[in-house]
């Protein structure tokens, strides 16, 4: 067996567990030491290759005349023993994998519905091994009632073969009384002579904290009306459990399943943005997908949806799975359009405070010049009897209307100042703006002996901002109104300086400086807070610097305070530039009309139910235009436009009238096809909150708009260029 003689010195034997093996231990010596048989003794030899074999020794004794001999036999059990420590390795994996993964054995053998549980299995439920029955009522006596009957119809099903092998998740009842959510597989394990299953193998695993889990979310996905959903791309498979039923509003039975039955959903101003969204998601390399839309319901009602989406992703980077969260936020963006609204009628009341502050200002400021203008017109009357020089007059014409600018610049600023809250966002020049808040204050403050110092550094009157200018401007005349009270504190020079820059092109960078009383440490802390203030009562609402942080933010900018007891405060803003650049309304003047426009033929129509105004426009243009003639009032220029339909080319009318509207008159005009290349000239001296932006909308039948007081050039400039642009044949 071994390749060796009985008398090789290399002869070496090892026991089962590998120690040397003993000579004086060899079965034959023991035999012949004890004259008793020894059998079924192991032990391991080296072959000369120094292969390790196993033998099985078996020694007898034999009586001889001089004294006991021994007759050994070996049997090379070496694949005997490989094998079986296979399976023994085998069997500590298996043990080692089933209690490392927690999970109990059971066996149920068919024939004669006889059981068998592991100590796993039993500990599980808080079992001892040795004191449970090895029979199918241990299990079905523990199983809760409302889980039996689905229990046996998984295993009629795998036995049918309807399923490839048994699952199901159900509860049993632990020792100490509660319930234990136990998830339950098993598969035939032996068969007899004909192929009939005999033998029914398979595995418990606790999974009560994943089930925990699975409820706590769907409860939590119920209480927040929140569906989870998974899109398959490449098959076009879409699923939604019963939560996104429940918030789209749809019945399961009428679902389709696809990418279309979501599309279809979305409300149509959303539609584009949304789709566009998602489609996004297929060429960027984003794992996460995230929307807020709003939807449609059968019943016609709107929801406002949130979505969030894990994507996986093939090798080449496609996508090949959504798995996401939609949740309502009806509610949420009721709040946010609440808060929005609250922050409009915030802002709004502060422009009012404002307004209100500068109104004993300003009417000082238009009293002032309204004194000079008839004081002059007083002095012109009297000069008219007398004899007087050319020169003098026009040097009191001069001085009227520097004194006209002056209140015009006023109103302008007030109207630019009071413009509705709710405005689009829009490009605008900051510049601009700034300097119309500054005009509105300069003079007012000054009587408080309130010195303005205005700093411009801007590259350009061209660069723009993004947002709401009218914001902007409430938020420069907040921090104006703050240094007023600050100076005003002290009674040393009162400076206020406003400086203005534009940094490497990409941001503007505005300071207010004030030499007021400075602000402690821990007021500044807080100052941005919403209802913070340390005014006296009934002195500030604490709402001013917060809206203009809340501003300032929603420009995607950044607003910070130094300040210094007893030396000053400045507050430090920088917003981004837009990549728009425009000719600001300041840098554009109202350039003579060319003599090239042939306005001699247009025929113009005035509207005003003031004949002054009447008499006063008429005499600005009617060296320049065909014909004109008048009308009072509204229904009194629909008459004569009725009796002579292709007379005029251009209509200029005034915007509040008794009777029909300078609007309503537009709308009336336009609405005959005939009068579609009418040009239609709003002439107003102002109207109410948001009436302006209807009026100037490009939705508007209204082609121009021009604010009282306007000069000759504005209404020749306005009219040649709609002439040019509509190329009209005003030959005739």
């Amino acid at each position: 067996i071994l390749g060796r003689k009985s008398a090789d010195p290399r002869w070496r034997a090892i026991l089962p567990d590998g120690t040397d093996f003993p000579g004086e231990d060899h079965p034959s010596m023991q035999v012949i030491r004890t004259g008793k048989p020894v059998n079924n003794f192991r032990m391991g030899i080296e072959t000369p290759d120094g292969e390790l074999r196993w033998l099985l020794v078996n020694a007898v004794p034999v009586r001889a005349e001089d004294g006991i001999n021994a007759v050994s036999t070996f049997q090379d059990i070496t694949e005997t023993v490989l094998q079986n420590n296979k399976l023994k390795e085998t069997t500590e994996y298996l043990d080692l994998a089933v209690t490392g993964a927690g999970l109990g054995i059971w066996d149920w053998w068919l024939e004669d519905n006889s059981v068998k549980f592991d100590k796993q299995w039993a500990e599980m439920l808080g079992l001892n091994i040795d004191e449970i029955t090895m029979e199918l009522q241990t299990w079905e006596s523990r199983v809760h009632p409302d889980d039996l009957e689905q229990c046996y119809a998984d295993i009629k099903a795998y036995m049918n073969g309807e399923t490839d092998s048994y699952e199901n998740i159900h509860r049993m009842k632990h020792a100490d009384g509660h319930w234990v959510y136990i998830l339950d597989k098993g598969r035939f394990s032996d068969w007899d002579n004909e192929g009939n299953p005999i033998r029914f193998t398979g595995t418990h695993l606790d999974v009560t904290a994943s089930k925990e889990r699975e409820l706590e979310l769907e409860l939590s996905l119920k209480n927040n009306k929140a569906g989870l959903w998974k899109f398959y791309p490449q098959t076009n498979e879409l699923i939604w459990d019963e939560g996104m039923m429940q918030i789209y509003d749809v019945d399961i039975n009428n679902f389709e399943g696809t990418y279309q039955t979501w599309v279809n959903s979305l409300h149509p101003n959303f539609k584009e943005t949304a789709i566009n969204e998602f489609t996004e998601c297929f060429e960027s390399k984003s794992n996460l997908f995230e929307s807020n839309f709003t939807i449609i319901l059968s019943s016609g009602d709107e929801k406002h949806i949130g979505a969030r989406a894990i994507i996986e992703r093939d090798p080449e980077g496609n996508p090949i799975k959504f798995t996401g969260l939609n949740w309502d936020r009806t509610d949420e963006q009721k709040r946010i359009d609440k808060i929005e609204e609250q922050t409009r009628i915030n802002q709004h009341q502060m422009k009012l405070a404002s307004i209100g502050e500068l109104a004993a200002g300003v009417g000082h400021e238009i009293n002032n010049p309204l004194a000079i203008i008839k004081g002059y017109l007083a002095s012109v009357k009297s000069r008219i009897k007398e004899e007087t020089t050319i020169q003098n007059m026009s040097k009191y014409f001069d001085k009227m209307d520097i004194a006209i600018d002056r209140i015009a610049q006023i109103v302008r600023g007030l109207r630019t100042f009071s413009r509705s809250d709710s405005e689009n966002k829009e490009n605008f020049p900051p510049l601009e703006a700034l300097s119309e808040s500054l005009e509105l204050i300069r003079e007012i403050y000054a009587k408080e002996e309130i010195e303005v110092i205005f700093e411009n550094n801007i590259s350009s009157p061209k660069v723009m901002t993004f947002g709401h200018r009218g914001q902007f401007q409430q938020v420069i005349m907040n921090l104006l109104s703050n240094a007023k009270d600050a100076v005003l504190a002290v009674n040393d020079e009162k400076k206020i300086k406003v400086a203005i820059s534009n940094i490497a092109k990409k941001e503007i960078y505005i300071s207010i400086t004030d030499n007021g009383v400075g602000i402690k440490d821990d007021v500044i802390e807080r100052i941005f807070d919403p209802f913070f203030t340390t005014k006296p009562v009934n002195k500030g609402t604490g709402i001013g610097l917060s809206l203009v942080h809340t501003t300032v933010t929603e420009m995607k900018g950044n607003i910070t305070v130094d300040s210094q007891v007893g030396k000053g405060t400045t507050f430090k803003i920088t917003i981004p530039l837009s990549e728009t650049e425009t000719e600001t309304s300041q840098s554009v003047s109202n350039p003579k009309v060319s003599q090239e426009k042939p306005l001699s033929s247009v025929n113009v129509l005035i509207v005003d139910d003031e004949e002054d105004i009447r008499e006063i426009v008429a005499d600005m243009i009617e060296d320049s235009v065909g014909s004109i003639d008048f009308a009072k009032d509204g229904a009194s220029a629909l008459d004569m436009i009725e009796k002579k339909p292709n007379k005029y080319q251009v209509i200029l009318s005034d915007y509040t009238m008794p009777g029909i509207n300078g609007d309503e008159l537009c709308e009336k005009i336009k609405s005959h096809s005939h009068m579609q290349m009418t040009q239609f000239i709003l002439l107003t001296g102002g109207v109410k909150k948001g009436t302006a932006e209807k009026l100037e909308s490009p939705d508007s039948p209204i082609d121009k708009v021009l604010y009282k007081p306007f000069q000759s050039e504005d209404i020749l400039k306005a009219i040649s260029e709609f002439i040019e642009s509509t190329k009209l044949n005003i030959a005739g």
